[in-house]
């Protein structure tokens, strides 16, 4: 089936770029491609990956140079529970 020929938001998830990336027969929305590969996100609904189960691995791109580089992580501080107020 070429890609040109599936609605926008199934493009991103033909053919399966990795086969770890997609639980089969998931029952959870963030199992799925369609809604992880999401178009209305431009780099898919970030909720959906985490570690080595990127983006990138997982969705197909529509421009045949790829995806450009994904933006830089997010490195998350935390506050040490004396500091805190109570």
């Amino acid at each position: 089936i070429p890609a040109a020929s599936l609605s926008p938001a199934l493009r991103r998830c033909w053919p399966v770029r990795s086969s770890g990336c997609w639980p089969k027969l998931s029952r959870v929305d963030k199992a799925s491609c369609s809604m992880c590969c999401d178009p209305r996100f431009t780099r898919g609904d970030p909720t959906c990956f985490l570690g080595e189960w990127t983006f990138e691995r997982c969705c197909q791109s529509e421009d045949p140079a790829g995806w450009p580089p994904g933006p830089k992580p997010v490195e998350v501080e935390a506050i040490p529970d004396e500091l805190l107020e109570e």
